[in-house]
């Protein structure tokens, strides 16, 4: 079984760039981007595909790892991860709304697992304050 099922992947084109065009750039720390955009689910609750309440897409800039294996190593470990919090993450979301995640590594130099959870973990903090205030 996938650690990120397809339905909870953000793909479509349309998504992403209402991700980008209309979300907001959290920065928990200098070496994690975020990109966050809350909006209202589509579509029929009766429909049987299901309404994940987080959709995510992960990145890792060429321009600091040069070589495909090491970004792909980076991402594998920002997806494991999100999958850690991903329970604390979705706990957040208003109901009927779905959250739009673009995470990115933007350090210069590789981190460990352990280290990628911390920054998540910061992520999830500076969130919740951003939550509360709205």
């Amino acid at each position: 079984m996938s650690a990120l099922p397809k339905h909870e992947r953000l793909y479509e084109q349309s998504l992403v760039s209402r991700l980008f065009s209309e979300g907001k750039h959290l920065s928990p720390s200098s070496r994690l981007r975020v990109r966050v955009l809350l909006i209202e689910r589509e579509g029929d609750e009766t429909e049987v595909s299901p309404h994940p309440p987080v959709k995510l897409m992960v990145g890792a800039s060429k321009r600091n790892f040069k070589h495909a294996v090491t970004r792909n190593r980076i991402k594998r470990l920002l997806r494991e991860a999100y999958r850690f919090h991903k329970e604390e993450i979705s706990g957040l979301v208003p109901p009927q709304k779905t959250l739009l995640l673009f995470l990115q590594y933007a350090g210069k130099e590789e981190v460990s697992l352990e280290e990628m959870k911390s920054l998540v973990q910061q992520f999830i903090g500076s969130f919740q304050k951003r939550l509360r205030r709205e």
